[in-house]
């Protein structure tokens, strides 16, 4: 029972949700057995989150690109079906870069169509507040700024 809404469908003429009946046949008694451990794990307070995440094999800062491919995920794949939105479609042109580089052209192309000229004019200056405005006490100078002739041999014959 497809959630997603067709292409002409409105929420409205959805059908309400039912939860279908049991699938046929008895349960895997392994699988039983082991939903029944997780289920005691649980209400004793082990999380299995808290576990992933002390786990030193889920430390690895690559771990994620391994799963995927381990698992063969599709890191662009879709709830939705193909008739509503098919990421296999998705051109380069439709690319985010893309887009953007054409959207530019166009609007060069539409400043240049009304041949306008943008003419930037002045907002006037503002004044600095006392804080920013420069100090009354001249900069300190160190040994290293020159206090005199730039030149060594007239420094060492005055002396």
């Amino acid at each position: 029972a497809g959630a997603a809404l067709s292409a002409d469908e409105k929420p409205a003429q959805r059908k309400p949700f039912v939860i279908p009946d049991s699938p046929p046949g008895e349960v895997d008694p392994g699988l039983a057995e082991r939903f029944a451990n997780l289920a005691q794990k649980t209400r004793e307070g082990v999380s299995v989150n808290q576990y992933i995440r002390k786990a030193k094999s889920f430390r690895n800062p690559n771990i994620l690109e391994k799963l995927v491919a381990f698992f063969e995920v599709r890191d662009s794949g879709t709830n939705y079906p193909p008739s509503i939105y098919d990421p296999n479609e998705i051109t380069r042109d439709d690319h985010y870069d893309r887009l953007e580089a054409r959207r530019r052209e166009w609007e060069e192309r539409q400043a240049r169509k009304h041949g306008e000229r943008v003419n930037f004019t002045s907002g006037g200056t503002l004044e600095l507040p006392a804080s920013a405005a420069p100090s009354a006490k001249p900069p300190r100078k160190s040994k290293w700024d020159s206090s005199g002739s730039a030149d060594p041999a007239a420094k060492r014959q005055a002396q």
